[in-house]
């Protein structure tokens, strides 16, 4: 049984001939392309992921890797004898997901190849039979959203949504009972590598989706579960030996966590010094 269908765009018959028997070894299909111009009629919508050289005769690998992202969002893993930061960073900006330097370890490129065809039939389309059955709304609860266009009704109101908003909310109503993390959430969502000042970013639009979403305003949300919650968190806060001065120090950005992920805070401290006390 094959585990994937992945496409080889080299124009080193040596190198391509090496990465074909490694990933025929792992029942793997692969496709073979000398150039970008033949890779890209050599794509499909079967393709579960691209390997691709940058430095070709013709079209270069950035070049191709932009038309690639005209029209899928497979994943790209960039094999290259180019290794400076630059040339990574201008791989990555042309939609790349990854990127490999000449020489290469055959068990590190194995490894990434997995991860990265796991990552997008978890994350990215690829849909199964079911998903191309179902119909093109999805519906959990009040919420009710469109499975290619930003259309949400909540409670039978036509939302507002941003685009980053939609494509959110849409990834968890298709994934009811997956836990995200914000890495998970910016890779699917922003399809950019993360790193950990993107927590912010996404901690900002989950807060922004909440409020356009939930029911109740702020000031409904009961006070107990606020109280309960805070306690729990400076209990593991003194579990993890965090000195009383630290919590002090940090009272008011938990406060803000716990705001954004379903608390609805509203600024008791504040209002009540001793509230969390």
């Amino acid at each position: 049984m094959m585990r994937g269908s992945i496409l080889v765009i080299e124009d080193n018959e040596d190198i391509r001939e090496a990465v074909r028997i490694l990933l025929e070894n792992e029942s793997y299909a692969i496709t073979e392309a000398e150039n970008g111009a033949e890779g890209l009629k050599l794509l499909t919508g079967d393709t579960d992921l691209v390997i691709l050289d940058i430095m070709m005769p013709g079209m270069s690998g950035l070049r191709t890797c932009e038309e690639i992202r005209k029209v899928s969002n497979m994943p790209v893993l960039f094999l290259t004898a180019k290794a400076r930061e630059s040339d990574k960073l201008a791989g990555l900006i042309a939609g790349g997901d990854d990127y490999m330097t000449k020489p290469f370890s055959y068990a590190e490129l194995l490894g990434r190849v997995r991860a990265l065809i796991r990552r997008y039939h978890q994350y990215r389309g690829k849909e199964s039979m079911k998903e191309q059955e179902d119909p093109e709304y999805l519906e959990t609860g009040e919420l009710r959203i469109h499975r290619k266009y930003n259309e949400v009704w909540v409670r039978g109101q036509q939302g507002d949504l941003t685009e980053i908003e939609y494509r959110i909310l849409l990834l968890m109503m298709k994934n009811p009972k997956k836990i995200f993390s914000a890495q998970n959430l910016y890779e699917s969502i922003w399809n950019e590598p993360y790193f950990y000042h993107c927590s912010s970013t996404v901690m900002i639009h989950i807060r922004r989706l909440r409020v356009k979403i939930e029911e109740w305003p702020e000031d409904d949300i009961d006070e107990q579960a606020e109280k309960m919650f805070f306690r729990l968190v400076m209990q593991i806060a003194e579990r993890e030996s965090v000195t009383e001065q630290l919590k002090a120090d940090k009272q008011f950005e938990w406060v803000q966590q716990i705001k954004t992920f379903g608390f609805g805070a509203k600024s008791k401290l504040q209002r009540n010094p001793n509230f969390y006390s």
